[in-house]
């Protein structure tokens, strides 16, 4: 169990906790069901919050470095940018894995540029593909599984739709096991974000533009002449 422990990215945790970082969705909007919670929260603030975490916990490794710096979008309108510098390399879970893949051996890049490259093209669902990318690791380290269940639908329904969906099935003691390990990055997180104020503000915002750039309209596609 202590090695499982160790290998669960920030990321994941604030995934499965996601009611102790990420606002609720209480009205409008699309939110995400936590894992053994009877709670959703906001999907494109936890999407942010993912990406945001998983660099935080890479500079916190000293695999990456992170600035903060001012910027012009457009030559005019005022912004705060992040700047990612590559230290090191190593074999990591999750969204640190796809981040580091993405990075490559560049020596130099930013968050919002390297968020959209990561995704490649426009997305329908460009905050769920985030979302995944984290309950994969969450089932490769048994805290989820998958289960097929019936739908009940009937012969003409089912044939279109099929007769049997996949759910995901937490495991609530698993998960729970892991609420020690869950106070001390929440110190630490709690502390980024008060000590760093502006880096964190702009590592979220950044994070949160460039997934929301990526959704993909209806100009995105191509029309017969």
């Amino acid at each position: 169990m202590e090695s499982t422990v160790r290998e669960s990215s920030p990321s994941l945790l604030l995934y499965l906790f996601a009611d102790r970082f990420v606002p609720e969705k209480k009205f409008r909007g699309v939110g995400v069901e936590i894992p053994c919670r009877d709670v959703q929260v906001k999907l494109e603030e936890l999407a942010a919050g993912l990406f945001a975490a998983a660099f935080w916990s890479l500079r916190e490794q000293g695999i990456i470095g992170l600035e903060a710096f001012k910027a012009r979008r457009m030559l005019v309108v005022p912004t705060t940018r992040v700047r990612i510098s590559g230290l090191g390399s190593a074999p990591r879970p999750g969204l640190e894995g796809e981040i580091l893949k993405t990075l490559g051996e560049k020596e130099e890049d930013h968050v919002y540029a390297l968020v959209r490259r990561w995704f490649g093209t426009n997305s329908k669902s460009p905050h769920w593909d985030v979302v995944r990318v984290v309950i994969k690791e969450a089932m490769d380290l048994g805290y989820m599984s998958q289960k097929e269940e019936e739908t009940g639908r009937g012969a003409v329904a089912g044939f279109f739709l099929g007769k049997t969906r996949v759910r995901l099935e937490p495991s609530c003691e698993k998960i729970s096991s892991l609420s020690e390990h869950v106070e001390e990055f929440a110190s630490r997180w709690e502390n980024f974000q008060t000590s760093e104020m502006e880096l964190y503000g702009a590592l979220l915002e950044q994070s949160r533009k460039a997934i929301n750039s990526r959704t993909e309209s209806d100009s995105d596609y191509d029309f017969p002449n």
